[in-house]
């Protein structure tokens, strides 16, 4: 409540003192076009979906269901499936105090707060259902996120004219807009990233000012704003690397800056208590509802950082989803550190420090492309960054007055064009949210047509998001490699357990005192280096009595650091038109490879036997299906 009350001071200041931000004609003329582009190209109506459905149901589970721990689980996903908002409830993690938690931290619902309190009175006032998720709930979630771009567009603007001039506010602005996956992120996703962009701005200007005249108002506001940035999104924490290392370029430097801090001693303890203050709300939810002040809600293994395996190459450069390919006008950006050194070089550190750590860390993350977008979702809050030495160098250029100058614009500008209408392609599903290759996006560069089956085919293999995958096509794949797990031949099985019949055959008995057969593993570096794969798998299941009372399962998944992810457990009986006691039947099984974590992460199968009256189970035949064409 107290963090609701602050919250509402701020924005009502902001809303009251708003003019006085529009005061430039240019900037009235940015914030026009901008608004225009919005009004004919958004269309989303669900914007509280999927991942942003995760940092919004904070506020729904506490103030409307009274069930911040989500005992009610159905319930709640019933109201999603209502409105489409996801097809899983990925977004909540059962917990073995038996809460639902939350998977991601509540800084976009507190920031929201205001905007939903708003959006539940018209709901309670008008005929739209009060629940959270109508139209009025979504309305609001755009106009909060719009704001805190324009947060983050106002800030800018003074920080580039406060180290280059305005004009150079201006063209910055502008290519920053229109020029990158910024736009297309607010149309079409509107995530964090957003509000995230919003504060860096905000973090950088305050940081200026606290530099330039020391107080503890502004050293407070650095604290709370890095607090919100780190419970927004945890790695950014490396955000205190800015005020940290602001004005830090050499030996000389760095002995004045810690010589500054130590005189302000008392500032960096305004500055501690701010961040202190803004993660308390979220240690005390997972106190609640896990026993615990911290809480790691990613501890899933399909998904996580893996620091020792960073794909970074992937990650700048790849069709699927590279940063560079799909927003080409930030390498003007990177160029710009060049001409930051020149002409600041009392912040190149800082912001070239953040950028490698930053880059890094979402290279580390394993789902490096980071779901469906255009472009790199990951890297737009970096760009309240970026814009300084992108600024640094359209600066240089403008008071430049050569051939090249106008060349390096003229450049700039069709990345602009590009972006806009790569964006539109995007929105007509011309360019994939995350299946892309670089044979596809050639065969639709520069298209405006629908795409044919024959160009979709170049497209990486569409995943299903549910428990079953699409059907699979051999006529697109060989066989890379047979495997058969002879149980007769593994030394672990005790001798008694294998039975030999008149035909020379062997099988393995399955009882209340036996339930699993050992498991096959093997490293996917070990099966290929493609994209994806798909496993055919055979056995046969030999029934004494009623299998569905006498259940065995045959269980395929993959093994990161002994944990399961992509698990199935696929009842043998399954499927049979009819069975018969005192035969054998044939099991097969399609398993089509999840997006894999590590390269060495393992392939593993094996029977499970659920029931207590014996049953029979026949050597485990694999076939390693590969695409054809490589990916």
């Amino acid at each position: 409540m107290i963090f609701f009350v602050i919250w509402s001071k701020f924005l009502t200041r902001f809303l009251m003192n708003l003019s006085s931000f529009f005061s430039s004609k240019n900037i009235k003329i940015g914030i026009l076009l901008f608004l225009v582009a919005v009004a004919f190209i958004r269309h989303k109506p669900t914007i509280i979906s999927w991942d942003v459905l995760a940092h919004y149901l904070y506020l729904p589970t506490t103030f409307i269901y009274d069930d911040p721990g989500i005992q009610k689980h159905d319930e709640l996903f019933a109201k999603i499936e209502q409105y489409g908002l996801s097809s899983t409830f990925y977004q909540v993690i059962k917990h073995e105090t038996g809460n639902h938690i939350i998977k991601t931290t509540c800084g976009l619902s507190i920031l929201h707060s205001p905007f939903f309190l708003g959006a539940h009175v018209v709901a309670l006032l008008g005929s739209a259902p009060a629940d959270g998720f109508s139209a009025p709930y979504q309305f609001a979630m755009m106009l909060s996120s719009l704001f805190f771009i324009f947060i983050g567009l106002i800030y800018l603007r003074k920080t580039i004219r406060y180290l280059f001039d305005d004009k150079t506010a201006l063209y910055t602005l502008i290519l920053l807009v229109f020029g990158t996956n910024l736009f297309s992120i607010y149309i079409f996703l509107t995530s964090i990233h957003l509000y995230l962009f919003g504060l860096y701005a905000f973090l950088i200007w305050k940081t200026i000012r606290w530099h330039e005249d020391p107080n503890r108002m502004n050293a407070f506001l650095i604290g709370i704003t890095t607090g919100f940035i780190t419970l927004l999104r945890p790695t950014d924490a490396i955000s205190n690397l800015i005020p940290l290392l602001w004005g830090v370029f050499d030996l000389s430097s760095f002995r004045k800056k810690v010589l500054l801090l130590l005189t302000h001693w008392n500032h960096v303890l305004m500055l501690l208590l701010g961040g202190v203050i803004t993660i308390i709300p979220q240690l005390i939810y997972w106190k609640m509802f896990t026993g615990h002040f911290l809480f790691y809600s990613y501890a899933t293994p399909g998904e996580g950082l893996d620091f020792l395996t960073p794909y970074i190459s992937q990650v700048l450069f790849s069709f699927r989803k590279g940063w560079f390919v799909y927003t080409p006008l930030m390498l003007f950006a990177i160029a710009g550190f060049i001409t930051l050194y020149r002409q600041h070089k009392h912040i190149f550190y800082p912001v070239l420090v953040y950028t490698i750590i930053n880059v890094y860390l979402i290279s580390c993350w394993t789902c490096w492309w980071y779901a469906g977008s255009f472009g790199h979702r990951a890297f737009v809050h970096s760009y309240a960054l970026l814009a300084i030495p992108l600024a640094s160098l359209v600066y240089d250029l403008i008071n430049r007055k050569r051939l090249l100058t106008y060349l390096l614009f003229f450049v700039m500008f069709m990345f602009l064009f590009l972006n806009l209408f790569q964006t539109w392609q995007y929105n007509r599903r011309i360019i994939d949210a995350s299946r892309m290759t670089k044979e596809y996006y050639l065969a639709v560069f520069g298209k405006m047509k629908a795409v044919d089956d024959k160009t979709s085919d170049l497209l990486l293999l569409e995943r299903s998001i549910i428990a079953e995958d699409f059907a699979f096509d051999k006529s697109n794949y060989f066989i890379r490699k047979s495997i058969t797990v002879d149980f007769s031949k593994i030394p672990d099985i005790p001798s008694e357990r294998i039975i030999v019949d008149s035909a020379g055959s062997s099988y393995l008995v399955l009882d209340s005192n036996y339930i699993f057969t050992p498991a096959f593993q093997i490293p996917y570096h070990h099966l290929s280096e493609a994209e994806h794969l798909y496993f055919v798998i055979r056995s046969q299941v030999y029934y004494l009595t009623d299998p569905i009372a006498n259940p065995v399962s045959l269980v395929v998944h993959f093994a990161h650091k002994g944990g399961a992810y992509k698990y199935r457990a696929v009842d043998s009986h399954k499927g049979q038109s009819e069975l018969l006691l005192n035969n054998w039947y044939n099991l097969e099984y399609t398993y089509l490879s999840p997006d894999i974590r590590n390269s060495a992460d393992e392939f593993t199968t094996y029977f499970w036997h659920r029931g207590k009256q014996p049953v029979y189970v026949r050597n485990i035949e694999i076939e390693v299906w590969e695409p054809t064409r490589g990916w």
